[in-house]
């Protein structure tokens, strides 16, 4: 049924998710940036979960992590 169907079939689909799975990621460390603090663990470590842990991690620190404005 999907045989014929090849990785450029699949780009046009893929570059929206990947596009705006980067603006996420960039204003998730901005926001990390602009915050003197985090409400749990320290910048580094969210630093580092935001961007090995792309989706879950960025979400994760805007949940959990984010700081008092």
């Amino acid at each position: 049924m999907f045989s014929n169907i090849t990785l450029p079939d699949y780009v046009p689909l893929l570059l929206p998710v990947i596009f705006l799975g980067l603006i996420v990621t960039v204003v998730a460390l901005i926001d990390l940036y602009k915050h003197e603090t985090c409400r749990i663990g320290n910048k580094v470590i969210w630093a580092i979960v935001i961007i090995l842990v792309q989706w879950l991690g960025t979400f994760a620190y805007f949940i959990f992590g984010r700081g008092k404005e």
